[in-house]
């Protein structure tokens, strides 16, 4: 198959995105994303929650290693060119609508070259993370979180 003989037209109307969670996203246009690596470790007491009513609720995280989340990311990129052909792709949003982008996310519009993203993350949610329209009532919310060592993080990159 030919790819530079083709030609893409795409037309959205709208594009509406609630939430962008971390090391990801949206490209409109020419995209070279080469490398994205995301690591994470998350205790949730209570967990996510969209647009509901929460109440009387007792949450409790426990989280005691000794040594939590070691993260080694090793990479080696290569980066190239996109494959030609891509150039000649049009696409067109009247509007684009987004509501909570998080670490290391990307609404990205036209010619991008995003190389070796890395998002690295160790978080305790006592209650969570809520989108959208919610009612929190009465709540409690403990961690403990007594490691000795907490999320070691180690890039190699060659």
């Amino acid at each position: 198959m030919n790819v530079a003989s083709r030609q893409v037209n795409i037309v959205f109307n709208k594009l509406y995105v609630n939430v962008i969670e971390t090391n990801s996203g949206i490209f409109i246009g020419v995209n070279n994303a080469v490398g994205w690596s995301s690591h994470s470790k998350s205790n949730y007491g209570l967990g996510s929650a969209s647009n509901c009513h929460i109440s009387g609720n007792v949450s409790v995280v426990q989280d005691q290693d000794f040594i939590d989340a070691p993260i080694i990311d090793r990479k080696q990129i290569i980066s190239g060119t996109p494959p030609e052909g891509l150039s000649n792709s049009h696409i067109d949003f009247e509007s684009v609508n987004a509501n909570a982008i998080t670490t290391n996310s990307s609404i990205s519009v036209g010619e991008n070259d995003q190389t070796g993203w890395t998002a690295h993350r160790k978080t305790n949610y006592g209650n969570g993370k809520h989108y959208g329209l919610n009612v929190l009532k009465q709540l409690i919310n403990t961690i403990d979180d007594k490691d000795r060592i907490d999320a070691p993080i180690e890039h190699i990159y060659k």
